[in-house]
């Protein structure tokens, strides 16, 4: 175990985990605080944890909407200001998975105290290339929505696909760019865009074909998991099944969050080998 909690795709992986674990839970605790008034000495709270019962969310929607519109504005505002601390810590994640070897000037007693330093410094970039990323995900939803229309005849899944890949397109092009940033300790998105520009043309093929890889068998273990999460919950509710349940819900987050470093790392090498 000690062994692979230094492999550092492992290392990165628990971090993301952590971070979206953090993230959700400030996001959702204001609808747990409604739902806790809702439904305080009420059996019907026994659908809602560990996994929340289709009808009751529908129920939810339906009769309580001004709750539901009360937690989407504060779950809003906490994921404004969550994302600027999510932007701040995924730079020195980033560090881990792309840095082959530590700086020597960042060698001290203190490794925390150095992620957050590295933290620090890349943080300026990160935030930009994050507003940049919007422009970025709306051209491929606009790409996809065209290209899913022209697959309309072939059913909604191949719509779903075509607009799912181009979303997949345009991520990894992110990644590259955050890439860039640690490997060239800059702030810069016109730096990147251009020293990254003539390796993504020379490695395109590699790339899509690469994340769309990873990013099939991520999605088909998250299944496998999610089909046995749906299977415990068919049986009555004990403190066994809701442990166990809840394991399940977080190895499945923590299995995507191990397909998202493993495409940063991949496109990192691939990018490296096309310089």
């Amino acid at each position: 175990m000690k062994n692979i909690l230094k492999n550092k795709l492992f290392a990165a992986s628990i971090m993301f985990l952590l971070l979206n674990l953090a993230g959700a839970f400030l996001m959702m605790a204001p609808l747990l605080v409604l739902l806790r008034n809702r439904f305080d000495h009420s059996q019907a709270v026994f659908s809602l944890w560990p996994v929340i019962s289709p009808l009751m969310l529908a129920d939810i929607l339906v009769n309580d909407t001004q709750m539901v519109a009360t937690f989407v504005i504060a779950g809003i505002v906490i994921f404004a200001l969550y994302m600027l601390l999510c932007t701040y810590f995924s730079g020195g994640i980033y560090s881990l998975i792309v840095l082959d070897k530590e700086p020597e000037a960042a060698i001290t007693v203190n490794p925390f105290k150095d992620f957050l330093v590295r933290s620090a410094q890349i943080w300026p970039g990160f935030i930009k290339v994050s507003l940049f990323s919007i422009v970025i995900y709306l051209i491929a939803i606009f790409i996809g929505g065209i290209v899913s229309k022209l697959a309309s005849p072939m059913g909604i899944f191949w719509q779903a696909v075509s607009l799912i890949f181009f979303l997949l397109i345009a991520s990894t092009y992110i990644q590259i760019l955050k890439v860039r940033f640690v490997v060239e300790n800059s702030s810069s998105v016109t730096q990147a865009i251009r020293s990254s520009r003539q390796a993504i043309a020379k490695s395109a093929a590699r790339l899509v074909i690469g994340n769309l890889a990873v990013a099939i068998v991520g999605v088909i273990a998250a299944l496998i998991l999610w089909t046995i999460l749906k299977w415990v919950r068919s049986y009555d509710w004990n403190i066994g099944l809701a442990v166990l349940s809840i394991v399940l819900e977080q190895a499945i987050i923590l299995v995507l969050c191990l397909m998202q470093v493993i495409r940063i790392n991949y496109n990192h090498i691939t990018i490296k080998r096309g310089v």
